[in-house]
């Protein structure tokens, strides 16, 4: 959620709350071809994860499936701080 925020910030755009902040990264950063689809998607997936562990209604989660969101998060926050850190 950090590197989500800190695109936006560098967008010039207020961050919102956690919530909406997959959906202002598409009327901003994918809209302008910043970043892909899949990282608002990505975004999105892992709040409401965080969500669904917090509220109980999930209890573990597949290693294969961590490894899996553990990669797509690692190319993300490298493609974040490419827009980040290019100028």
């Amino acid at each position: 959620m950090e590197a989500a925020q800190a695109a936006l910030i560098h967008a010039e755009k207020a961050p919102p709350s956690p919530r909406h902040v997959a959906s202002l990264l598409e009327k901003t950063l994918i809209e302008a071809g910043e970043l892909y689809k899949k990282d608002a998607e990505l975004v999105r997936r892992l709040y409401t994860l965080s969500k669904d562990v917090s509220k109980g209604k999930r209890m573990s989660i597949q290693p294969k499936e961590l490894r899996h969101l553990q990669d797509q998060t690692r190319d993300y926050v490298d493609r974040v701080q490419d827009v980040v850190y290019d100028d």
